[in-house]
């Protein structure tokens, strides 16, 4: 018996296109046909924030309660972040997805051969998601005050630090 998917996509603003949508779809797509998934629901959320919970979203939302919880085996995302922006968040939904048993998991393209249910593999993912949020927070709280000093005026050696956060492989 096929896996049985729910295609997960999510824009967060309306400046992004639909276009967007549909390349997450067409990835998606692609690996559900190399997998031999079988995809019983498409969970789509245009214009829907990554800081409100999955269960509080139109399209996947549904999917987290009965009747349709009990119709799929895995969730497929194209990104981890189509999750969500926020740690906390993430991993309640991690948690919750491995409360549901053994069967039940995450697919993410973005990060091969994770699972909800292997300890490395979530550690990681999770270490990625809160090292997403720090940079975030760098870019905007620690830089526009080191500018903003920096425009005024202010000499160096009195100016905020700005902490950088070099990506890494």
């Amino acid at each position: 018996m096929a896996v049985r998917v729910v295609k997960v996509r999510r824009i967060s603003r309306e400046e992004e296109t639909s276009a967007a949508l549909v390349a997450q779809d067409q990835r998606i797509e692609r690996e559900c046909s190399k997998q031999g998934y079988a995809v019983v629901g498409d969970a789509e959320d245009g214009s829907v924030s990554g800081a409100v919970p999955p269960s509080e979203r139109k399209g996947l939302g549904p999917w987290m309660r009965e009747p349709l919880l009990s119709r799929w085996d895995k969730l497929i995302f194209d990104e981890q972040d189509r999750v969500g922006r926020d740690d906390i968040e993430w991993w309640r939904f991690v948690g919750w997805v491995r409360d549901l048993g053994p069967h039940r998991d995450i697919i993410l393209l973005d990060h091969p051969g994770f699972s909800v249910h292997d300890p490395e593999r979530r550690m990681l993912a999770g270490v990625k998601s809160g090292r997403r949020q720090g940079r975030q927070a760098v870019a905007t709280h620690h830089r526009p005050a080191h500018i903003e000093a920096h425009q005024a005026g202010v000499p160096p050696d009195r100016q905020p630090r700005m902490v950088v956060c070099p990506d890494r492989p």
